[in-house]
C-alpha cells in the first residue's frame, strides 16, 4: 500500500513539471508538421517531425459517397458549433485552457468555408470574437479568414507553449464530463446519423 503511494505521488509531481511544445504546422499544398517536445527544463527532448502527406492506399471512393460523407460530417459539425450552450461552455474551455498554458510565442492563420456561405458567415460569427480574444493574449498572433466560395480548411502556424500537464488534465476533464458537452455530443452524434 506505501509503494502504491509513493508511485502516485512520483506520478503526480511528473505531471507538475511544465513541458514546453515548439511546433510548426502547415496544410497548404503538402500537410507538413515539425512538433518537438521539451520535458525537464529542457533535459529531455522528443523530436517529432511529421512527413509530408502522401495519398493514400485505400480503395477509392465514388465522388457520391465522398461527398455525402463530407456533408453529414459538416451537417454534426454545424449542430454542435450552433448550440448556444456547449459554445458558451466551448468558449470558458478555450478561456481556462489559456490560462493553463504560458505561451512564449505563438502564431495561428486559419482560412474556413464551410459548404453554404450563410453558415461560414453565422460560424465567423461566433469564431470572429474568440479569435479577436486570443489574438489579444501576450505573444499570440491569431488569424481567422472565412472563405465564402469554397468548402474548406487551410492552417499555417508556428509557436512555443509551456504547459504544466496536471493543470491541463483536470481542465480537460471538467470540460469533457460537464452535462453540456455530453449533451452536446450526444447531439451531434444523432445528427451525423442523418
Amino acid at each position: 500500500m506505501i509503494y502504491v503511494g509513493i508511485i502516485l505521488v512520483v506520478f503526480v509531481a511528473l505531471l507538475a513539471i511544465p513541458f514546453e511544445i515548439i511546433f510548426k504546422i502547415q496544410s497548404q499544398q503538402e500537410r507538413q508538421s515539425d512538433i518537438a517536445i521539451v520535458w525537464l527544463f529542457g533535459v529531455v527532448r522528443f523530436p517529432i517531425s511529421g512527413a509530408p502527406g502522401r495519398p493514400s492506399k485505400k480503395p477509392k471512393k465514388t465522388k457520391k459517397s465522398s461527398k455525402r460523407k463530407g456533408k453529414t460530417n459538416f451537417r454534426a459539425i454545424k449542430s454542435l458549433f450552433f448550440n448556444a450552450r456547449f459554445r458558451n461552455r466551448l468558449i470558458k474551455f478555450v478561456k481556462d485552457v489559456f490560462k493553463t498554458i504560458h505561451i512564449i510565442s505563438f502564431y495561428l492563420r486559419i482560412r474556413l468555408g464551410l459548404d453554404d456561405p450563410a453558415d461560414t458567415g453565422r460560424l465567423w460569427a461566433y469564431l470572429g470574437p474568440l479569435a479577436v480574444y486570443l489574438t489579444n493574449l501576450s505573444n499570440a498572433t491569431i488569424s481567422l479568414v472565412p472563405d465564402f466560395q469554397t468548402e474548406t480548411l487551410d492552417y499555417d502556424g508556428s509557436g512555443r507553449v509551456r504547459i504544466v500537464p496536471l493543470q491541463v488534465i483536470f481542465t480537460v476533464l471538467a470540460f469533457v464530463f460537464s452535462p453540456i458537452t455530453i449533451q452536446a455530443l450526444w447531439r451531434m452524434r444523432k445528427a451525423g446519423k442523418q
